[in-house]
């Protein structure tokens, strides 16, 4: 097969010294490297094998200028040269300079110890590659001067030292750029020197990959980032307005169902008030529990104490945000008024703020229930942050169909809130009016 059929599409690539090198396409689809060469590379190349050199193929001859050219064929390799990455801005850090420079060592001591003797002839930041993991000494001139290899070996440590990353390099390194120009200085010693600077056996070093290019960012980016954010904040407003109260209160419908505790009760509701068909309907704490009051969170004595606002009876203690007093109120004997329209549900009391610095905020809320599963839910009461007792309330109009208000006492209206400790509730009533 003729080499001009077996290696096509051919363009420059990144240049080696010594002569011109280009990319192609072979058999099987494979890329590979062609590099023109002289006669004495194209004789010495078939015998070079180190895996710090790159990998023959063979030799082809290939048509330049009207002449058949000797090309060496190499295996292809992703990288660059450390020329290549020090224009392109790359700074180096001691460690990966001793790195490649190591390798390149490793390379010359494997030429110089051949015999006859080859020498690259070529040494510097334009003839070593960084492939991956791997440092490879490409392009050959070769000669005999060994001595120029330790040159270029210096020069290139130099050139690297010159773009420090991380700081200077340290004094040791000067010592070994001059220890290198010492005329009874070669490659195995050279080795040895580079070696006893690391803080590893550098062989075992991987070279971090090439640094990607710096790309711009296309200009609908900012844009498109700007409405992302802007859906985002919309959505999670929409859902703490509209969807949040809901979920809140289904919660706390579940856990007054699922884990409240009922505890007995001999006392009797508050005395009605005079006055339209008002009348409270709620009982207030006794001593034996809460006394028609159910609790979620877990149930203590300590939520009952002896006094409150009026001295006489007893009032609730909530300790945090996670308590929770609730009491069920039948309202099923003003089902026909409430079906008219126009019913009023008024709750009322004593509240007061506890715990260090009064950081309580006593809170009353409701529901006004046609079913288990059918309630609507009733806000608006403003917190209380007083120290000391203060009557507050609150009057909702009932939804058509109600039958049922469950009152509920928190300590906070911030659910959760690491400020809220302790509120205290006394003489808390639920009249209901229908004009």
């Amino acid at each position: 097969m003729e080499p001009a059929e077996k290696y096509f599409k051919l363009s420059p690539a990144a240049p080696w010294p010594g002569g011109a090198v280009f990319t192609a396409e072979g058999p099987g689809g494979k890329r590979y490297f062609l590099r023109e060469a002289s006669k004495a590379e194209a004789g010495a190349a078939p015998f070079l094998s180190h895996p710090g050199l790159p990998v023959y193929v063979e030799t082809v001859k290939l048509l330049k200028d009207g002449k058949g050219n000797k090309f060496l064929v190499y295996e292809y390799f992703e990288g660059e040269s450390a020329a290549s990455l020090i224009d392109g801005g790359w700074t180096f850090t001691e460690v990966e300079a001793l790195n490649l420079g190591y390798e390149t060592a490793r390379a010359l001591k494997y030429l110089h110890g051949l015999s006859p003797r080859v020498a690259h002839g070529a040494v510097s930041t334009a003839s070593v590659f960084r492939a991956g993991a791997r440092v490879l000494l490409c392009g050959c001139s070769v000669s005999r001067d060994t001595r120029a290899d330790l040159e270029g070996l210096a020069g290139l440590m130099r050139a690297l030292a010159a773009v420090p990353r991380g700081g200077g390099f340290s004094a040791g390194y000067s010592d070994l750029l001059e220890a290198l120009g010492r005329p009874d200085t070669e490659a195995g010693k050279a080795l040895k020197l580079i070696e006893s600077l690391g803080t590893q056996p550098l062989f075992r070093i991987k070279a971090p990959p090439p640094r990607p290019q710096k790309g711009k960012l296309p200009l609908y980016a900012w844009p498109l980032a700007a409405a992302v954010l802007f859906a985002a904040f919309f959505l999670a407003f929409k859902f703490r307005i509209d969807y949040w109260p809901q979920l809140r209160a289904r919660r706390n419908i579940r856990l007054a169902t699922e884990l409240a505790r009922s505890y007995p009760c001999s006392y009797m509701p508050a005395p009605a008030k005079s006055g339209g068909y008002f009348e409270n309907l709620v009982f207030n704490p006794g001593l034996e529990g809460p006394c028609g009051w159910q609790v979620y969170g877990g149930f203590s004595r300590d939520m009952i104490k002896k006094g409150g606002a009026n001295i006489a009876g007893h009032y609730f203690a909530v300790k945090s945000g996670d308590e929770g007093i609730y009491q069920d109120v039948d309202i099923s004997q003003y089902s026909s008024r409430i079906a008219g329209g126009g019913c009023n549900a008024k709750v009322s009391g004593y509240m007061k703020a506890g715990g260090d610095g009064g950081d309580g905020e006593p809170y009353i809320y409701g529901y006004a229930m046609r079913s288990a599963d059918d309630y609507v839910y009733l806000s608006g009461f403003r917190p209380v942050s007083s120290r000391t007792w203060v009557s507050a309330s609150h009057e909702w109009q009932l939804p058509v169909g109600a039958n049922k208000v469950r009152v509920f006492l928190n300590s906070s209206y911030r659910k959760r809130s690491f400020l809220s400790k302790k509120a205290y509730f006394d003489d808390i009533s639920l009249e209901i009016y229908c004009p």
